[in-house]
């Protein structure tokens, strides 16, 4: 399987960040993750996450999408600010991220989420990383281990089997031990946060839960 090129992944960035914000020539946005899935599997988007280097122009993001009918499904700080738009989740993150796409792909976790654009004064710039890339032509869903939020491991671990199912991908099993074993060298009480953050997400896979819930350090801190 052939990995989606720049070519493809600037028309599909285009495409949408046309129909969310028209002519917007000030508009610094990055737009990028699972979306881009569409490229590989065909489905329609699950939703559309954006990214902003300052709350100036998350503001005037959200103005935008008003003005052109969008209405707030809603509003989560310090996390996103979720619209919808004929029918689509648009999530526009609070976290502020600079204006390139290597940082902010190092927060993201997974390899087939790691391609997007960044449009910056009407100017398009498009990256596919290269685990994106490894990670579609192995048909192998493979982790950013350079991600740096170890404490959402068990959310990853998650986001981890049901990518490889919906894609028809597999596992590295090498990356799956290397989740557990983040989970499994943290403290009691971490463990019990990383439990809690799992099901504020709504985590449903009962073999994480499970696995997490049998584990001794979090046992005794339960």
């Amino acid at each position: 399987m052939s990995a989606p090129n720049e070519r493809q992944v600037a028309a599909f960035g285009r495409r949408w960040l046309d129909r969310l914000f028209g002519e917007a020539p000030d508009l610094t946005v990055a737009f990028a993750g699972g979306a881009f899935r569409q490229l590989v599997d065909g489905r329609p988007p699950r939703d559309i996450d954006l990214w902003f280097p300052g709350p100036e122009q998350l503001h005037a993001a959200c103005a935008l999408l008003q003005r052109r009918g969008a209405s707030i499904e809603r509003d989560n700080p310090p996390y996103q600010i979720r619209f919808l738009v004929e029918g689509t989740p648009v999530e526009l993150v609070y976290n502020v991220h600079p204006g390139n796409l290597d940082e902010l792909f190092s927060s993201f976790d997974l390899g087939p989420s790691m391609m997007g654009v960044w449009r910056r004064g009407g100017v398009d710039l498009v990256q596919v990383h290269p685990l994106a890339t490894r990670s579609i032509e192995e048909r192998c869903v493979l982790v950013n281990r350079g991600f740096s939020n170890g404490k959402y491991a068990l959310i990853c671990l998650e986001r981890l089997e049901r990518y490889a199912e919906e894609l028809g991908f597999a596992v590295s099993e090498a990356d799956r031990r290397w989740l557990w074993s983040i989970f499994d060298g943290a403290t009691p009480d971490e463990q019990a946060r990383m439990v809690e953050r799992f099901h504020r997400a709504e985590g449903k896979d009962p073999r994480i839960l499970y696995r997490a819930m049998t584990t001794g350090a979090w046992k005794g801190a339960a």
